[in-house]
């Protein structure tokens, strides 16, 4: 893993598409707007990175850590299985068809966020708040949404097979008729 401990890294509206970050210490990073399309960022540290409005389409960030992380930005088609997002700050992401395979997000801030297509089969989002999120069609067979925030969720088609949604606030949550819940 590449280290840059205690150096203050400023890569504000920075252009590293499809760069090679795999494993390397990014925590605390200021990567406002950046772009990192197609970028490698396997087991990368970005613990507190400041992301808003980074572009991140179709990135690699399988096993990367993101907690408290604020990235509020576009994740379409990213990679992010097994990703640490615990805590992070999603509010508005764009997570369209992203790859969300047994990722943490617990107490995430979804809020708003745009799930459309995305695979969360077997994603930890307890406590997660997903006020308004838009889950369409989306893969939550055996997620684990145990007093996570649906309210006003967009769920139309989603697979909830096996999901766990114990002490879920579902109030006006847009979940049926055409939810499947086995």
């Amino acid at each position: 893993m590449a280290s840059c401990s205690g150096v203050e890294f400023w890569f504000v509206t920075a252009e590293l598409t499809g760069a090679e970050l795999t494993g390397t210490e990014l925590t605390g990073a200021e990567l406002t707007e950046a772009k990192l399309t197609e970028g490698k960022l396997t087991g990368a540290e970005l613990t507190e990175a400041q992301l808003t409005g980074a572009e991140l389409t179709e990135a690699e960030l399988t096993e990367a850590k993101l907690t408290e992380a604020v990235t509020e930005t576009e994740l379409t088609e990213a990679e992010l299985t097994e990703t640490e997002l615990t805590g992070a700050e999603l509010t508005g992401a764009q997570l369209t068809d992203a790859e969300l395979t047994e990722a943490e997000l617990t107490e995430a801030e979804l809020a708003g966020a745009e799930l459309t297509g995305a695979e969360l089969t077997g994603a930890e989002l307890t406590g997660a708040e997903l006020t308004g999120a838009e889950l369409t069609g989306a893969e939550l067979t055996g997620a684990e949404l145990t007093g996570a925030e649906l309210t006003g969720a967009e769920l139309t088609e989603a697979e909830l097979t096996g999901a766990e949604l114990r002490g879920a606030d579902r109030s006006s949550s847009h979940m049926f008729p055409r939810v499947r819940i086995k």
